[in-house]
């Protein structure tokens, strides 16, 4: 099964997060960036930390099917990146963070260029972004490079599951203007207060306040705090207690 996704995969040394490929992204299968410029509304899926590209790909699967399941009826892609750090499956290895980090915001550039091209291409398109954890830190990235792109309403909506991004950086007063602007709709936050993988980071000093543990407790209403109950950190688990989409 050919799972439809933009990449940045090799394009970061995974031991360094130095950036060694000069490209904004590519696209799998190379003709869907054409066939996604003549759609009314898709949903782009952005994975976590330690995933390959098998990995990315499932999760794209597993968003797919759940929001069919809620009658969701529009395409799902997914975006694909360096996120397989080296000793990334090494919790108290703090230069892995830094550098799982490190690619996830300049990720966030990327798919704001390829959110960008798209708008540019279809102005009417819907598109609606997923992020998973890390992926919280390049969808919240790419609001920020979308604002600094003077793009409007770029993304329709944004939705973040176990985000490890801090409620302090979401509520900054930059990040909130970029929010505001860049999203028409509104962010939806889906944390957990008993997310066993954010309560390790935030105990350890790691990650302090991760979004996806205790909410971003923001004042504006561009964001939305959703408190949910999955069986664990895995996405799996909480697309299953999705209760609708959009």
């Amino acid at each position: 099964m050919t799972v439809p996704r933009i990449t940045t995969r090799g394009y970061y040394d995974r031991r360094t997060g130095i950036r060694i490929k000069q490209k904004d992204y590519g696209t799998y299968p190379p003709n869907l960036f054409k066939s996604l410029t003549k759609l009314d509304e898709f949903v782009i899926v952005v994975h976590g930390m330690r995933n390959k590209s098998s990995g990315a790909a499932s999760k794209v699967a597993i968003a797919a099917n759940r929001l069919t399941h809620l009658n969701y009826t529009h395409k799902t892609i997914g975006f694909s990146y360096d996120s397989n750090v080296i000793n990334g499956h090494l919790r108290n290895d703090l230069e892995a963070l830094r550098v799982a980090r490190t690619i996830a915001t300049m990720n966030g550039f990327h798919l704001a260029r390829f959110i960008q091209d798209i708008k540019k291409a279809n102005a009417d398109v819907k598109i609606r972004v997923m992020g998973h954890s890390l992926g919280s830190e390049v969808v919240i990235h790419a609001v920020q490079n979308l604002f600094g792109f003077e793009e409007a309403d770029a993304i329709e909506a944004a939705y973040l599951f176990a985000a490890s991004i801090g409620r302090q950086h979401m509520n900054r007063p930059s990040v909130r203007k970029a929010i505001k602007y860049t999203i028409r709709t509104k962010l939806n936050n889906y944390y957990y207060t008993n997310d066993e993988e954010l309560q390790i980071s935030h105990k350890n000093g790691h990650n302090p306040y991760p979004s996806g543990l205790y909410g971003i407790k923001s004042d504006t209403d561009a964001i939305q705090d959703i408190k949910v109950s999955p069986e664990n950190h895995r996405f799996f688990s909480y697309a299953a207690v999705l209760p609708s989409f959009p």
